[in-house]
């Protein structure tokens, strides 16, 4: 898809403090922290996790935190 690549994400979703977290552009701190431990995903999910997911809009990290949080 054309500019995808060009446009940070807004949103990633990664690992704080061992839980699910999402995190806006640059910002050191996450916006919201889930209750679910990174270790209670499947293998691929925690990897992912671990590397940060990017979301480019509030519709798209809503369909993956679907993913992450159950």
């Amino acid at each position: 898809v054309e500019g995808r690549s060009s446009r940070p994400a807004a949103y990633t979703i990664r690992e704080w403090e061992g839980q699910v977290a999402v995190f806006e552009r640059d910002q050191p701190f996450p916006r919201q922290v889930f209750d679910v431990y990174v270790e209670t995903l499947p293998p691929e999910l925690q990897q992912q996790v671990r590397q940060g997911v990017p979301a480019e809009d509030e519709a798209r990290l809503s369909v993956l935190l679907e993913d992450y949080t159950g």
